[in-house]
Protein backbone atom coordinates (compact mmCIF):
# COMPACT_ATOMS: atom_id res chain seq x y z
CA UNK A 1 0.00 0.00 0.00
CA UNK A 2 1.43 3.37 -1.04
CA UNK A 3 1.05 6.86 0.43
CA UNK A 4 -1.60 7.72 -2.18
CA UNK A 5 -3.60 4.61 -1.31
CA UNK A 6 -3.50 5.42 2.41
CA UNK A 7 -4.58 9.00 1.71
CA UNK A 8 -7.48 7.74 -0.44
CA UNK A 9 -8.73 5.49 2.39
CA UNK A 10 -8.50 8.32 4.91
CA UNK A 11 -10.36 10.75 2.69
CA UNK A 12 -13.05 8.20 1.86
CA UNK A 13 -13.61 7.82 5.60
CA UNK A 14 -13.44 11.62 6.18
CA UNK A 15 -10.54 11.22 8.61
CA UNK A 16 -8.27 14.21 9.31
CA UNK A 17 -4.56 13.57 8.91
CA UNK A 18 -1.15 15.21 8.57
CA UNK A 19 1.73 13.59 6.69
CA UNK A 20 5.37 14.11 7.62
CA UNK A 21 7.25 12.98 4.56
CA UNK A 22 10.66 14.54 4.06
CA UNK A 23 13.52 12.32 2.83
CA UNK A 24 16.02 14.99 3.94
CA UNK A 25 15.02 14.28 7.54
CA UNK A 26 14.06 10.65 7.22
CA UNK A 27 14.76 8.68 4.05
CA UNK A 28 12.85 5.64 5.30
CA UNK A 29 9.75 6.43 7.39
CA UNK A 30 6.67 8.40 6.36
CA UNK A 31 4.75 9.49 9.45
CA UNK A 32 0.96 9.79 9.43
CA UNK A 33 -0.79 11.64 12.27
CA UNK A 34 -4.46 10.56 12.23
CA UNK A 35 -7.74 11.40 13.89
CA UNK A 36 -8.20 7.63 14.20
CA UNK A 37 -7.17 4.51 12.29
CA UNK A 38 -9.95 3.20 10.00
CA UNK A 39 -10.80 -0.51 10.00
CA UNK A 40 -9.41 -0.89 6.46
CA UNK A 41 -5.95 0.13 7.65
CA UNK A 42 -6.04 -1.74 10.96
CA UNK A 43 -5.56 -4.96 9.00
CA UNK A 44 -2.10 -3.70 7.96
CA UNK A 45 -0.99 -2.90 11.51
CA UNK A 46 0.56 0.39 12.54
CA UNK A 47 3.53 0.12 10.18
CA UNK A 48 3.95 -1.37 6.73
CA UNK A 49 6.40 -1.11 3.84
CA UNK A 50 5.94 0.16 0.30
CA UNK A 51 8.17 0.78 -2.70
CA UNK A 52 8.88 4.44 -3.48
CA UNK A 53 10.80 5.03 -6.73
CA UNK A 54 12.56 1.71 -6.45
CA UNK A 55 13.45 1.90 -2.75
CA UNK A 56 11.74 0.42 0.26
CA UNK A 57 10.10 2.85 2.66
CA UNK A 58 7.86 2.45 5.71
CA UNK A 59 4.54 4.08 6.54
CA UNK A 60 4.02 4.62 10.28
CA UNK A 61 0.54 5.32 11.64
CA UNK A 62 -0.16 7.10 14.94
CA UNK A 63 -3.17 8.95 16.25
CA UNK A 64 -3.02 12.52 17.53
CA UNK A 65 -3.98 11.16 20.94
CA UNK A 66 -1.03 8.75 20.99
CA UNK A 67 1.31 11.63 20.19
CA UNK A 68 -0.06 13.73 23.05
CA UNK A 69 -1.68 16.10 20.55
CA UNK A 70 -5.37 15.42 21.22
CA UNK A 71 -5.98 18.97 22.45
CA UNK A 72 -3.96 20.41 19.54
CA UNK A 73 -6.12 18.41 17.12
CA UNK A 74 -9.39 19.51 18.75
CA UNK A 75 -8.44 23.16 18.35
CA UNK A 76 -7.41 22.64 14.74
CA UNK A 77 -10.68 20.79 14.10
CA UNK A 78 -12.67 23.79 15.36
CA UNK A 79 -10.85 26.06 12.91
CA UNK A 80 -11.55 23.77 9.97
CA UNK A 81 -8.32 21.75 10.32
CA UNK A 82 -6.30 24.23 8.28
CA UNK A 83 -2.71 23.01 8.77
CA UNK A 84 -0.06 25.67 8.11
CA UNK A 85 3.67 25.35 7.46
CA UNK A 86 4.23 26.45 11.08
CA UNK A 87 2.04 23.57 12.23
CA UNK A 88 4.11 21.11 10.19
CA UNK A 89 7.35 22.58 11.58
CA UNK A 90 5.97 22.16 15.08
CA UNK A 91 4.99 18.53 14.44
CA UNK A 92 8.50 17.72 13.19
CA UNK A 93 10.12 19.40 16.19
CA UNK A 94 7.62 17.92 18.65
CA UNK A 95 8.26 14.42 17.31
CA UNK A 96 12.00 14.97 17.62
CA UNK A 97 11.43 16.39 21.11
CA UNK A 98 9.60 13.22 22.16
CA UNK A 99 12.24 10.91 20.72
CA UNK A 100 15.38 12.82 21.63
CA UNK A 101 16.30 10.47 24.47
CA UNK A 102 16.42 7.41 22.17
CA UNK A 103 18.08 6.13 19.06
CA UNK A 104 15.84 7.74 16.48
CA UNK A 105 14.80 7.85 12.86
CA UNK A 106 15.23 11.64 12.83
CA UNK A 107 18.25 12.96 10.96
CA UNK A 108 20.87 14.81 12.98
CA UNK A 109 20.54 17.96 10.90
CA UNK A 110 16.97 18.84 11.87
CA UNK A 111 18.03 21.96 13.78
CA UNK A 112 20.16 23.19 10.89
CA UNK A 113 17.35 22.51 8.43
CA UNK A 114 14.79 24.41 10.49
CA UNK A 115 17.22 27.24 11.12
CA UNK A 116 17.15 27.68 7.36
CA UNK A 117 13.44 27.04 6.85
CA UNK A 118 12.26 29.29 9.66
CA UNK A 119 14.98 31.85 8.87
CA UNK A 120 16.09 31.75 12.52
CA UNK A 121 19.26 30.91 14.42
CA UNK A 122 19.44 27.90 16.74
CA UNK A 123 17.93 29.81 19.67
CA UNK A 124 15.28 31.10 17.29
CA UNK A 125 14.21 27.52 16.54
CA UNK A 126 13.92 26.85 20.27
CA UNK A 127 11.99 30.12 20.72
CA UNK A 128 9.67 29.15 17.87
CA UNK A 129 8.94 25.79 19.52
CA UNK A 130 8.30 27.38 22.93
CA UNK A 131 6.21 30.24 21.52
CA UNK A 132 4.11 27.90 19.37
CA UNK A 133 3.55 25.58 22.34
CA UNK A 134 2.43 28.42 24.61
CA UNK A 135 0.36 30.22 21.95
CA UNK A 136 -1.51 27.04 21.05
CA UNK A 137 -1.62 25.80 24.65
CA UNK A 138 -0.07 22.46 23.72
CA UNK A 139 0.39 20.29 26.78
CA UNK A 140 4.05 19.32 27.13
CA UNK A 141 4.24 16.35 29.50
CA UNK A 142 7.49 14.49 30.05
CA UNK A 143 5.62 11.37 31.18
CA UNK A 144 3.27 11.38 28.17
CA UNK A 145 6.11 12.07 25.76
CA UNK A 146 8.08 9.16 27.20
CA UNK A 147 5.08 6.85 26.70
CA UNK A 148 4.73 8.10 23.13
CA UNK A 149 8.47 7.65 22.59
CA UNK A 150 8.22 4.00 23.63
CA UNK A 151 5.19 3.36 21.44
CA UNK A 152 6.51 5.00 18.31
CA UNK A 153 9.97 3.61 18.98
CA UNK A 154 8.61 0.12 18.42
CA UNK A 155 7.19 1.12 15.05
CA UNK A 156 10.11 2.91 13.45
CA UNK A 157 13.15 1.26 11.97
CA UNK A 158 16.35 1.17 14.02
CA UNK A 159 18.62 -0.63 11.59
CA UNK A 160 20.52 0.65 8.58
CA UNK A 161 22.94 3.48 7.90
CA UNK A 162 20.26 6.11 8.31
CA UNK A 163 19.67 5.13 11.95
CA UNK A 164 21.62 7.46 14.23
CA UNK A 165 21.27 8.81 17.71
CA UNK A 166 19.69 12.20 17.89
CA UNK A 167 22.16 15.02 18.38
CA UNK A 168 22.95 16.58 21.74
CA UNK A 169 21.35 19.78 20.47
CA UNK A 170 18.00 18.05 20.09
CA UNK A 171 18.23 16.58 23.59
CA UNK A 172 19.02 19.99 25.04
CA UNK A 173 16.15 21.50 23.04
CA UNK A 174 13.87 18.96 24.70
CA UNK A 175 15.08 19.84 28.19
CA UNK A 176 15.24 23.60 27.74
CA UNK A 177 11.81 23.89 26.17
CA UNK A 178 10.23 21.61 28.76
CA UNK A 179 11.53 23.77 31.59
CA UNK A 180 10.94 27.11 29.90
CA UNK A 181 7.31 26.15 29.32
CA UNK A 182 6.98 24.67 32.82
CA UNK A 183 8.43 27.76 34.51
CA UNK A 184 6.38 30.12 32.36
CA UNK A 185 3.17 28.39 33.40
CA UNK A 186 4.24 28.30 37.05
CA UNK A 187 4.87 32.04 36.81
CA UNK A 188 1.29 32.51 35.60
CA UNK A 189 -0.04 30.50 38.54
CA UNK A 190 -1.45 32.90 41.16
CA UNK A 191 0.06 30.80 43.95
CA UNK A 192 3.53 31.50 42.52
CA UNK A 193 2.96 35.14 41.59
CA UNK A 194 5.29 37.87 42.78
CA UNK A 195 2.35 39.48 44.61
CA UNK A 196 1.51 36.30 46.52
CA UNK A 197 5.14 35.77 47.50
CA UNK A 198 5.51 39.41 48.60
CA UNK A 199 2.40 39.07 50.78
CA UNK A 200 3.95 36.04 52.43
CA UNK A 201 7.20 37.92 53.16
CA UNK A 202 5.17 40.70 54.79
CA UNK A 203 3.16 38.21 56.89
CA UNK A 204 6.38 36.59 58.10
CA UNK A 205 7.91 39.98 58.96
CA UNK A 206 10.72 39.49 56.48
CA UNK A 207 9.88 42.85 54.94
CA UNK A 208 7.51 45.61 56.03
CA UNK A 209 4.48 46.61 53.98
CA UNK A 210 5.33 49.31 51.48
CA UNK A 211 9.08 49.00 52.00
CA UNK A 212 9.88 46.75 49.10
CA UNK A 213 10.91 47.69 45.60
CA UNK A 214 9.73 44.51 43.92
CA UNK A 215 12.04 43.27 41.22
CA UNK A 216 10.28 39.94 41.25
CA UNK A 217 10.66 38.20 37.94
CA UNK A 218 11.11 34.80 36.40
CA UNK A 219 14.86 34.39 36.12
CA UNK A 220 15.94 31.85 33.51
CA UNK A 221 15.33 28.23 32.65
CA UNK A 222 18.07 27.11 35.06
CA UNK A 223 16.51 28.49 38.23
CA UNK A 224 13.08 29.97 37.58
CA UNK A 225 13.04 31.68 40.98
CA UNK A 226 12.15 35.25 41.91
CA UNK A 227 14.40 38.12 42.97
CA UNK A 228 13.37 41.02 45.20
CA UNK A 229 15.19 44.14 46.29
CA UNK A 230 13.71 46.02 49.25
CA UNK A 231 14.53 48.89 51.61
CA UNK A 232 14.83 48.69 55.38
CA UNK A 233 15.58 52.20 56.54
CA UNK A 234 18.91 53.19 55.03
CA UNK A 235 19.72 49.60 54.17
CA UNK A 236 18.81 47.63 51.07
CA UNK A 237 18.43 43.88 51.06
CA UNK A 238 18.16 41.19 48.41
CA UNK A 239 15.98 38.10 48.60
CA UNK A 240 15.70 34.96 46.47
CA UNK A 241 12.73 32.65 46.65
CA UNK A 242 9.48 31.31 45.23
CA UNK A 243 11.23 28.78 43.03
CA UNK A 244 9.47 25.87 41.27
CA UNK A 245 9.44 22.51 43.03
CA UNK A 246 11.95 20.59 40.87
CA UNK A 247 14.79 23.08 41.34
CA UNK A 248 15.42 23.16 45.10
CA UNK A 249 18.40 25.45 44.58
CA UNK A 250 17.59 27.64 47.59
CA UNK A 251 17.66 24.66 49.97
CA UNK A 252 21.04 23.73 48.58
CA UNK A 253 22.30 27.31 48.75
CA UNK A 254 21.32 27.61 52.43
CA UNK A 255 23.20 24.40 53.27
CA UNK A 256 26.37 25.64 51.54
CA UNK A 257 26.11 29.07 53.16
CA UNK A 258 25.82 27.43 56.59
CA UNK A 259 28.97 25.40 55.91
CA UNK A 260 30.95 28.51 54.92
CA UNK A 261 29.64 30.65 57.80
CA UNK A 262 30.34 27.97 60.42
CA UNK A 263 33.83 27.25 59.10
CA UNK A 264 36.88 29.08 60.37
CA UNK A 265 37.74 30.23 56.87
CA UNK A 266 38.13 33.80 55.63
CA UNK A 267 34.71 34.89 54.40
CA UNK A 268 35.48 38.25 52.79
CA UNK A 269 35.32 36.71 49.28
CA UNK A 270 31.66 35.76 49.58
CA UNK A 271 28.26 37.42 49.86
CA UNK A 272 26.84 35.72 52.95
CA UNK A 273 23.17 35.22 53.80
CA UNK A 274 21.54 37.11 56.69
CA UNK A 275 18.32 35.12 57.15
CA UNK A 276 16.54 32.17 55.65
CA UNK A 277 13.20 30.37 55.89
CA UNK A 278 13.07 27.12 57.83
CA UNK A 279 11.19 25.56 54.92
CA UNK A 280 13.89 26.82 52.50
CA UNK A 281 11.38 28.90 50.54
CA UNK A 282 13.55 32.04 50.63
CA UNK A 283 17.00 33.29 51.57
CA UNK A 284 17.93 36.91 52.37
CA UNK A 285 21.21 38.64 51.52
CA UNK A 286 22.61 42.13 51.93
CA UNK A 287 22.18 44.09 48.72
CA UNK A 288 25.41 44.44 46.71
CA UNK A 289 25.10 47.64 44.62
CA UNK A 290 27.64 46.59 42.04
CA UNK A 291 27.70 44.73 38.74
CA UNK A 292 28.77 41.24 37.77
CA UNK A 293 32.15 40.60 36.18
CA UNK A 294 30.35 39.76 32.95
CA UNK A 295 28.62 43.17 32.85
CA UNK A 296 31.78 44.96 34.00
CA UNK A 297 33.90 43.48 31.19
CA UNK A 298 31.33 44.60 28.60
CA UNK A 299 31.98 48.22 29.63
CA UNK A 300 35.54 48.26 30.95
CA UNK A 301 38.90 46.69 30.36
CA UNK A 302 40.61 45.45 33.51
CA UNK A 303 43.95 47.08 34.28
CA UNK A 304 46.91 45.13 35.60
CA UNK A 305 46.04 45.66 39.26
CA UNK A 306 42.44 44.54 38.68
CA UNK A 307 43.64 41.41 36.85
CA UNK A 308 46.08 40.68 39.66
CA UNK A 309 43.27 41.05 42.21
CA UNK A 310 41.08 38.74 40.15
CA UNK A 311 43.81 36.10 40.02
CA UNK A 312 44.35 36.30 43.79
CA UNK A 313 40.58 36.15 44.38
CA UNK A 314 40.11 33.05 42.20
CA UNK A 315 43.01 31.22 43.85
CA UNK A 316 41.69 32.16 47.31
CA UNK A 317 38.09 31.05 46.76
CA UNK A 318 39.29 27.74 45.33
CA UNK A 319 41.36 27.11 48.45
CA UNK A 320 38.47 28.02 50.77
CA UNK A 321 36.01 25.85 48.83
CA UNK A 322 38.42 22.92 48.75
CA UNK A 323 39.07 23.11 52.49
CA UNK A 324 35.33 23.20 53.25
CA UNK A 325 34.72 20.32 50.81
CA UNK A 326 32.49 22.40 48.52
CA UNK A 327 32.47 22.45 44.72
CA UNK A 328 30.65 25.55 43.45
CA UNK A 329 29.67 23.87 40.13
CA UNK A 330 28.52 27.18 38.64
CA UNK A 331 31.68 29.29 38.70
CA UNK A 332 31.43 31.87 35.91
CA UNK A 333 31.68 35.61 35.35
CA UNK A 334 27.95 36.18 35.99
CA UNK A 335 28.38 34.82 39.54
CA UNK A 336 31.25 37.13 40.48
CA UNK A 337 30.47 40.66 41.71
CA UNK A 338 32.96 43.47 41.05
CA UNK A 339 33.20 45.93 43.97
CA UNK A 340 34.51 49.36 42.88
CA UNK A 341 35.24 52.64 44.66
CA UNK A 342 33.80 56.02 43.67
CA UNK A 343 36.42 56.47 40.96
CA UNK A 344 35.52 53.11 39.39
CA UNK A 345 38.69 51.37 40.53
CA UNK A 346 38.21 47.69 41.38
CA UNK A 347 38.56 47.10 45.13
CA UNK A 348 37.65 43.44 45.38
CA UNK A 349 35.54 40.60 43.98
CA UNK A 350 32.77 38.58 45.63
CA UNK A 351 31.44 35.10 44.79
CA UNK A 352 27.67 34.55 44.76
CA UNK A 353 25.05 31.87 43.96
CA UNK A 354 25.66 28.48 45.58
CA UNK A 355 22.40 26.95 44.38
CA UNK A 356 24.20 24.37 42.24
CA UNK A 357 27.06 23.60 44.65
CA UNK A 358 27.86 20.14 45.98
CA UNK A 359 28.91 19.44 49.57
CA UNK A 360 30.98 16.42 50.63
CA UNK A 361 30.66 14.98 47.13
CA UNK A 362 26.87 14.84 47.19
CA UNK A 363 25.14 15.91 43.96
CA UNK A 364 22.96 19.04 44.14
CA UNK A 365 20.27 17.21 42.15
CA UNK A 366 19.41 13.59 41.58
CA UNK A 367 20.85 12.39 38.28
CA UNK A 368 18.20 9.69 37.90
CA UNK A 369 15.39 12.23 37.49
CA UNK A 370 14.49 14.13 34.34
CA UNK A 371 14.71 17.48 36.18
CA UNK A 372 18.06 16.54 37.68
CA UNK A 373 19.55 15.62 34.31
CA UNK A 374 18.34 18.90 32.85
CA UNK A 375 19.90 20.98 35.64
CA UNK A 376 23.13 18.97 35.63
CA UNK A 377 23.68 19.48 31.92
CA UNK A 378 22.66 23.13 31.73
CA UNK A 379 24.04 24.83 34.82
CA UNK A 380 27.25 26.75 34.15
CA UNK A 381 27.02 26.23 30.40
CA UNK A 382 30.24 26.95 28.54
CA UNK A 383 32.21 27.19 31.79
CA UNK A 384 31.73 23.51 32.52
CA UNK A 385 34.75 21.24 32.04
CA UNK A 386 32.55 18.95 30.00
CA UNK A 387 28.99 17.63 30.10
CA UNK A 388 29.57 15.37 33.10
CA UNK A 389 32.44 16.98 35.03
CA UNK A 390 32.38 20.29 36.88
CA UNK A 391 35.86 21.51 37.87
CA UNK A 392 35.93 24.89 39.63
CA UNK A 393 39.62 25.33 38.86
CA UNK A 394 39.05 24.81 35.12
CA UNK A 395 36.19 27.33 35.23
CA UNK A 396 38.36 29.79 37.18
CA UNK A 397 41.16 29.47 34.63
CA UNK A 398 38.74 30.26 31.83
CA UNK A 399 37.37 33.29 33.71
CA UNK A 400 40.88 34.57 34.36
CA UNK A 401 41.95 34.12 30.76
CA UNK A 402 38.85 35.83 29.33
CA UNK A 403 39.30 38.76 31.72
CA UNK A 404 42.81 39.42 30.35
CA UNK A 405 45.02 37.28 32.58
CA UNK A 406 48.30 36.17 31.02
CA UNK A 407 48.69 32.42 30.48
CA UNK A 408 52.18 32.31 32.03
CA UNK A 409 51.78 34.57 35.08
CA UNK A 410 51.76 33.33 38.66
CA UNK A 411 47.97 33.20 39.07
CA UNK A 412 47.55 31.24 35.82
CA UNK A 413 50.20 28.73 36.90
CA UNK A 414 48.50 28.22 40.28
CA UNK A 415 45.05 27.84 38.69
CA UNK A 416 46.33 25.32 36.15
CA UNK A 417 47.99 23.30 38.92
CA UNK A 418 44.60 22.97 40.64
CA UNK A 419 42.72 21.61 37.61
CA UNK A 420 41.80 17.96 38.07
CA UNK A 421 42.60 17.90 41.78
CA UNK A 422 39.08 18.54 43.07
CA UNK A 423 36.05 18.28 40.82
CA UNK A 424 32.53 16.95 40.77
CA UNK A 425 31.54 14.15 38.40
CA UNK A 426 27.91 13.56 37.50
CA UNK A 427 26.78 10.07 36.61
CA UNK A 428 23.90 10.54 34.20
CA UNK A 429 21.90 7.48 33.22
Amino acid sequence: MTIKEVVKILEENSIDYVILDDPEFDPIEVLFFLENVPETLKNYGNRFTFIDEGRKRVIVLQTFKEAGLAEWYRKKKKSGFDVSSEDVAFLWLNTAYCLSNRASWLRENIIARYMKRLMKDEKGVEDFFVDYTLKNNVKISHANNTIYSRKIGKRITFSGKARIKLSKKMSLLRMRTYFRIKFFRIGKDKKHSCEAFTDRLIRENVISAGSHDSKGRLLNSNSGGNIYIFNEGNKKSFIKGNEPGPVKAIKNEISVQKRIIESGEDKDCFVLMERYADDHSWVKYPYVPYETLDDHLKKHRLDRDSIRLLGEFLCKILDVLYRTNIVHNDLRDTNIMVVTDQSGRVEKYLLIDFGAASIDGKPPWESDTYEGRYLIRNVCGDYRYNEFISDDAASAMLIYSEAGGMPDDEAARILRSKIGRVYFSYIVN
